[in-house]
């Protein structure tokens, strides 16, 4: 609980997906009336596979604050990272924090999820018993996972119910996937093995198969019936549109919200909860006469939303651009005041403020450490006294968040590589699907932004490190022969200096001193004779300029006697006190 309210902390990926939107919008809704708050933690991709971009988001989910949470959400369907969410349940686990998983099945989560298995064999069922078709073939989703197994064993279950034997020629397998089933449906044409009707276990394979029978000639449902599963967007506007079975985002938000609120005060058991598809009776099954669809208005909603995402790709490529020139992160911070950044807490980590510290090099304990740096809080009336916040605490202002705002919290992860190096914070006023396709496309831009700033004032750092090496002598601090050369040259061509005195000193018996005590005590002279020459006299440049050789330059004629005078004078002390056996 934080603040008087109970946290949701919500794990997925992907909200610029229509359907997800809307889950989100009535999950959130759902649980504010009932004085909960959603914290939303999103990645850019489902991070099904492992690549240097999924496994910096994966140890995203480690900003999480377990002491504030009141129940955890696992979308299983956008969330693939099994070690990352084996974490969270064993962390959730300690603190007796429940845990729902979304779309999943799990022994030890409260798992909430359409009725798959029963809105599936409503599809199968008409196809088979309402239209009569015997001579089916099914492409089934990627071999082995369940999802694509459950959908098999309906198939067969139905086929079985209906006398119509079975055998595995029945069955391809399209990953789910448009192109793998483009080429299964152009093999079993060439082969002349075109069924009466192709049952496909999700939209994506049945809007592929329409369009290769098609290209041959074969009429659908004339010739072919075909069915999908799942009742994407896309359907509604393909010719013919695809029969198949929808699930209903918005009502399943309410359900996930009565759910944790109804565990939340009776503490039950882990259990499953189910919510019913509806069947789709459309086109592709001949139910309804083919009528083209109307697709102006969503085609026009595409190119819409496609130049609009086409702007803020090159407004934030500019942006990014800006903040890799910055030269300090106070001119980052001014770069970040930008109209492309709004509604928005944009923090890093503090050792992004180091210019000295390799930008591929995290050096924090933790995935984030203790302390985050504000870059950006684009709601706040004025500027923060403290910019940097307990990484716990997540985003100043967080009570205010939560009481006046009502809306979800979205974390996303900005990254270099493979390192977290800092998240955005979103909480948006309304819901506004636009709005949420942009929050990882700015974090990706941020981020290249970011990672330029640093490696250019790392680089501008080693640079003067090395023109440091270069100049001057690291056991005396003297210049170097190149510097020194470097300023004779320039003292020659200066009108304003009409004598230039140089004083060269060769240290005796530098090398006895090595060979007999050490190369420390070696070491001790030269530094000792290094100082003493560079603070007797003002205004002078002096140099390392061999081995056992410092030289002085200066502006003006220098007495060589009084010079020698005063060295000694300075020396004497120097060695009564030393004791040391050579002077």
């Amino acid at each position: 609980m934080l603040y008087g309210y109970k946290i949701l902390v919500y794990c997925t990926s992907k909200l610029y997906e229509e359907k997800f939107y809307n889950f989100i919008s009535s999950l959130n809704d759902e649980l504010v009336a009932h004085n909960w708050r959603v914290m939303i933690f999103s990645t850019e991709t489902d991070l099904y596979n492992d690549n240097p971009n999924n496994r910096g988001d994966a140890k995203f989910f480690d900003l999480i604050n377990y002491d504030i949470a009141d129940a955890f959400l696992l979308d299983e369907e956008k969330f693939y990272n099994e070690e990352a969410k084996s974490k969270i349940i064993e962390e959730a686990a300690k603190r007796k924090i429940p845990v729902f998983s979304l779309q999943g099945h799990r022994e030890n989560t409260y798992n909430l999820d359409f009725d798959l298995h029963k809105g599936f064999y409503k599809v199968v069922n008409h196809i088979i018993n309402q239209h009569g078709i015997r001579d089916v073939h099914f492409f089934a989703g990627t071999k082995g996972s369940w999802q694509s197994q459950d959908r098999e064993d309906v198939f067969k279950q139905v086929l079985k119910e209906n006398d119509i034997p079975f055998d595995e020629s029945m069955i391809s397998y399209g990953d789910w996937w448009y192109e793998p089933s483009e080429k299964i449906t152009q093999q079993l044409i060439d082969q002349g093995r075109i069924p009466r009707a192709i049952i496909c276990a999700n939209d994506a394979m049945a809007i592929a198969v329409t369009t290769v029978l098609q290209k041959n000639g074969i009429r659908c449902p004339e010739d072919v019936i075909v069915s999908g599963f799942d009742g994407i967007e896309t359907i509604f506007f393909t010719t013919p549109k695809i029969t198949s079975a929808v699930c209903n985002f918005q009502y399943l938000g309410i359900e996930t919200a009565n759910f944790i609120t109804e565990v939340d005060s009776i503490h039950s058991k882990p259990c499953t909860k189910h919510v019913e598809t509806s069947l789709i009776i459309s086109e592709s099954c001949g139910c309804q006469p083919v009528k083209p669809a109307n697709t102006t208005g969503y085609i026009n909603a595409l190119y819409n939303h496609l130049d609009i995402y086409r702007n803020n790709n090159r407004d934030l490529n500019n942006l990014a651009v800006s903040i890799a020139l910055c030269t300090s992160i106070e001119e980052v911070m001014k770069v970040l005041k930008s109209p492309w950044l709004y509604n928005v807490n944009f923090l890093v980590k503090t050792e992004c403020l180091d210019e000295k510290l390799n930008p591929d090099i995290s050096l924090t304990e933790s995935t984030y450490g203790t302390t985050m740096f504000l870059l950006l809080d684009s709601d706040a009336d004025q500027e923060p006294d403290n910019r940097y916040i307990q990484t716990e605490d997540f985003i100043p202002r967080m009570e205010t968040y939560l009481k006046d705002y009502k809306k979800p919290l979205i974390f996303a992860p900005v990254n270099h590589k493979e390192t977290p190096i800092g998240y955005l914070m979103y909480c948006f006023p309304t819901y506004n699907i636009r709005n949420y396709t942009t929050i990882h496309q700015t974090a990706t831009w941020l981020a290249i932004g970011i990672a330029g700033f640093r490696s250019r004032q790392y680089i501008k750092n080693l640079n003067a490190e090395i023109t440091e090496l270069k100049s001057y002598d690291s056991l005396t601090g003297l210049c170097t022969r190149h510097e020194f050369l470097k300023i004779y040259a320039d003292m020659k061509h200066d009108s304003k200096i009409k004598t230039i005195s140089m004083v060269v000193c060769e240290m005796d018996d530098l090398k006895y001193i090595n060979e007999t005590y050490s190369f420390n005590d070696g070491d001790y002279v030269l530094r000792t004779a290094a100082k003493v020459l560079s603070t007797t006299f003002e205004n002078g440049y002096y140099c390392r300029y061999n081995g056992d050789e410092l030289v002085a330059l200066y502006p003006y004629i220098a007495n060589r006697d009084y010079f020698q005078k005063k060295v000694d004078q300075n020396l004497e002390p120097i060695n009564d006190l030393s004791k040391n056996p050579y002077r």
